[in-house]
């Protein structure tokens, strides 16, 4: 586990980091050591052996002699990887049983006393199989098989207090049940972060393939019709996919399935939109925006149809969305021994932030919340963050308004969640269902300077709200344990008694969730990932997203440890494999929750590389292997 480690208040200026970040490396290669070694040892210089048997990890190894020495003095170690310094996992030897294939490694240097395995073909990010696979039966937890309900809006924060406007919400849903404290996103932009709840798998297994197309900016949103380069934000969302989400698995296990409003952003979308009676794959009812907005939007419908609605009051998306959930839940009720699972995803708080007309005139006195992060340049961010020139008077102004209108957008969606709780109490049914309310990510304000948006690692951008009512769970708890969006999928289908599918990073939470089980054996750390989409502004205006926010990242909270940190290495988006990061941060959350004072310098070379080994692993990870 990585140690504890103080905040010093200390601005670290680096000379090689004022244009772009590039951290030097003292050694780049060394020379090959074979000579300590036994001869029935083949070495392999410049690679490191993935996918071996038996692991075992040592820090602080001054060579590759030594990382030899230590694999023939180890019981049943026939090969061995030794990182020497300079590289991503500096001075680490890596014991095998049995080697794994080979792959390039700058600097690495690899031996094997017993047949190495050929280099199969470059990896790609895996598909799930064109069939579903056959489902074990099992048994769902509570002895009988739950409706769920999710409702889910777009780019809510919890650190301007966006619940604070969500009384009925708190009420309905919070105090009958539990709010978390610490759910993340592991993607903090729409389209990617959508695509991971309906997976249930992370970024790093759902991002298009190297090439080309994969270093574009400014790409991955365009609207149903135009060509889409980079995907749907740099995620492949291909029918495959579609065919093998959380929705299509609890269809095939009894369940009528329902969903309304948001779902993908347009690229995703398009293969539906055209009115060529496409349906879209797993739901039996289906009301999808083709673009997302507040008014005047076409929708597919379930047999593949588009359906336009105007601009009156009555056509107010949150409202379409709230009253077609209502009506599904209606329905299903008069046959209660089908379960059912429903999800209601709004436009709101999303900008243009268009209160419904009713509630354009509410809280007249409310301003944007000023945390410490607003307008702070903070000490020792990736430059180009650090350098934004401070907000002006009218800038900061305008946000108040911003403000104010995500937060009357939100009373609309409080209405819905209002008639969706109050149905469900007509129909008798609250004490079989379970409701999950959550937003795709968060969203900031003027925090170290940006504009409206999101797409950092940051508290304000990976931290979204998670409210959980249900039968078994604790009225008014707040679970602490490190969880998110990815977390959703394998979840709902534990509910059902489904399997987790092999391909699924994420885990279930009932275990934590219903039966009150300690932390102690839950993940310590979950990760946050995104790949630059917009390109650096030509008129030198304010960065809110560019080439070199790319990174990996993971957020840590080990109760046993007390550990309660973010740690992010940042590279360009052009770097697909992360062989050349450019930047670290690491925050102590209970020392700088406002993620303020970049600590990383002044952390232990040792407890870095600790860092770096448990992130590159996380990182990646596939399925069963991922914590």
């Amino acid at each position: 586990k990585p140690q504890q480690v103080p905040i010093i208040n200390m601005l670290y200026i680096h000379a090689l980091t004022l244009c772009c970040g590039l951290l030097a490396s003292t050694e780049r290669s060394v020379a090959k050591e074979d000579s300590a070694c036994p001869s029935n040892f083949i070495f392999l210089n410049g690679s490191g052996l993935s996918g071996g048997a038996g692991n075992d990890t040592l820090t602080g190894i001054l060579s590759a002699a030594d990382c030899c020495a230590h694999c023939t003095a180890a019981p049943n170690c026939s090969a061995f990887t030794y990182h020497p310094a300079g590289g991503h996992s500096a001075r680490v030897c890596s014991l095998w049983t049995l080697p794994g294939q080979p792959h390039h490694s700058d600097g690495a240097i690899s031996a094997s006393s017993v047949p190495i395995p050929g280099p199969g073909p470059a990896p790609s990010p895996p598909t799930p199989p064109a069939t579903l696979p056959p489902i074990p039966p099992v048994h769902p937890p509570l002895g009988f098989k739950p409706n769920i309900v999710l409702i889910m809006t777009d780019d809510q924060d919890v650190e301007l207090d966006s619940l604070d406007a969500m009384p009925k919400l708190r009420s309905l849903v919070g105090n009958v049940g539990a709010t978390h404290r610490h759910w993340y996103v592991n993607t903090p932009v729409c389209c990617p972060s959508r695509t991971e709840t309906l997976s249930g798998r992370y970024h790093h297994n759902l991002r298009d393939a190297p090439g080309p197309e994969w270093s574009l900016s400014g790409c991955g949103d365009e609207p149903v019709g135009h060509s889409h380069p980079c995907g749907c934000m740099r995620v492949n969302t291909s029918r495959v996919f579609e065919e093998h989400h959380y929705g299509d698995y609890l269809r095939s296990s009894g369940y009528r399935t329902g969903y309304f409003g948001k779902y993908l952003n347009p690229p995703a979308m398009d293969p539906y939109c055209h009115n060529k009676s496409t349906k879209v794959p797993g739901w039996d009812e289906f009301y999808g925006m083709c673009i997302t907005a507040y008014y005047d939007v076409p929708w597919v419908t379930s047999e593949g149809n588009i359906e336009k609605t105007g601009s009156a009051p009555e056509e107010y998306t949150t409202s379409i969305i709230g009253n077609k959930t209502v009506d599904f839940i209606r329905r299903a009720a008069l046959n209660p021994t089908v379960p059912f699972f429903v999800s209601a995803a709004t436009r709101a708080p999303h900008e243009p932030q268009t209160p419904a007309p009713w509630y354009e005139s509410a809280f007249p006195e409310v301003k944007n919340l000023v945390t410490p992060a607003f307008n702070a340049t903070g000490m020792g961010h990736v430059p180009w963050l650090q350098n934004q020139r401070p907000l002006s008077v009218s800038e900061a102004a305008s946000y108040d308004k911003v403000f104010a209108d995500r937060w009357r957008t939100l009373l609309s969606v409080d209405d819905l969640v209002e008639a969706v709780v109050h149905e469900l109490a007509d129909a008798n049914l609250l004490s079989k269902t379970f409701i999950f309310y959550t937003s795709d990510h968060g969203f900031h304000l003027g925090h170290l300077r940006l504009g409206p948006g999101k797409s950092h690692f940051y508290e304000f951008d990976s931290r979204v709200p998670m409210l959980i009512s249900g039968p078994g769970i604790s009225a008014g708890s707040t679970p602490t344990f490190a969880a998110g969006n990815v977390d959703l999928a394998p979840t709902f289908l534990a509910l059902a008694g489904v399997t987790k599918p092999l391909q699924m990073d994420g885990r279930s939470i009932l275990p934590v969730l219903l039966q009150n089980k300690t932390t102690e054996r839950w993940r310590t750390m979950y990760p946050i990932e995104y790949s630059g989409l917009l390109g650096w502004p030509k008129d030198g205006g304010r960065i809110n997203d560019c080439p070199n926010n790319t990174y990996r990242s993971m957020r840590i909270l080990d109760p046993s440890t007390k550990e309660n940190a973010i740690f992010s290495e940042y590279t360009t988006v052009s770097d697909y494999s992360y062989d050349e990061p450019n930047y670290h941060e690491f925050y102590d959350i209970d020392q700088d929750p406002y993620q303020l004072n970049n600590t990383w310098e002044s952390i232990p070379v040792e407890t870095q590389q600790v860092l770096l080994h448990q992130l590159e692993a996380l990182w990646g990870c596939r399925g069963e292997t991922c914590p």
